[in-house]
């Protein structure tokens, strides 16, 4: 990828922070109630036109692609365990499509998110790491809220 970036970190699925918990369950509030596919706007930035194409999966692994003004700006794969099966499969996937080696997206223990930050707008890439590190919080609580008893 030339002129983007791969972005790989660990983080709390509950943070201690207010903001960026109130971003987290504005995310949740969000994916609630939507099927496991869906391009929508995301109706609570006061500003820019961002939008979110969702697809999930049931092996516990889903796709993100983010659009600004109708152009894909960053591209996520969430895995619940890369490890897996289907979590082996989609970052294999990710890496032909971006070209990449294996260390971008080589499986760590535990849920795994992959963002890809596509060329774009700069000034945007802010809120888009934030709203995909919110997503994927949200996508693994939900799951890690699914295999508790």
């Amino acid at each position: 990828m030339d002129s983007g970036r791969i972005e790989r970190g660990q983080y709390d699925c509950a943070p201690e922070l207010d903001q960026a918990a109130g971003v987290i369950r504005l995310v949740r509030e969000f994916m609630a109630g939507r099927p496991s596919q869906f391009r929508e706007r995301i109706p609570f930035l006061k500003r820019g036109d961002i939008e979110l194409e969702w697809a999930a999966a049931t092996e516990a692994v889903a796709f993100a692609t983010f659009y600004e003004s109708g152009k894909a700006a960053t591209l996520a794969v969430f895995a619940w365990d890369p490890s897996s099966e289907a979590g082996h499969g989609v970052l294999e996937g990710l890496r032909q499509t971006l070209g990449l080696g294996a260390a971008e997206t080589e499986p760590t223990p535990g849920p795994l998110a992959v963002v890809a930050a596509l060329p774009g707008r700069p000034e945007w890439q802010p809120t888009l790491h934030l709203l995909n590190t919110s997503l994927a919080a949200t996508f693994f609580q939900a799951l890690a809220n699914r295999q508790t008893p």
